[in-house]
């Protein structure tokens, strides 16, 4: 909640002060975020979970 909040906060900002091609750009990573964000019940299908589950994550390492 707080990057969104930030993000927005900031597009705010360059909308304000009439920068278009700033707010632009900051509009396209604040969509990314959201789907990131909107994808995190994803985890499992990550590098990093599938890492967590390996045998080095319980121990076993020779």
């Amino acid at each position: 909640m707080a990057g969104t909040l930030l993000m927005l906060l900031l597009m705010g900002g360059a909308c304000s002060a009439q920068h278009w091609n700033a707010a632009s750009i900051q509009r396209r990573y604040l969509a990314f975020y959201a789907v990131l964000i909107a994808t995190v019940y994803l985890d499992h299908l990550s590098i990093d979970a599938w890492r967590r589950s390996g045998p080095a994550s319980k121990g076993t390492q020779p």
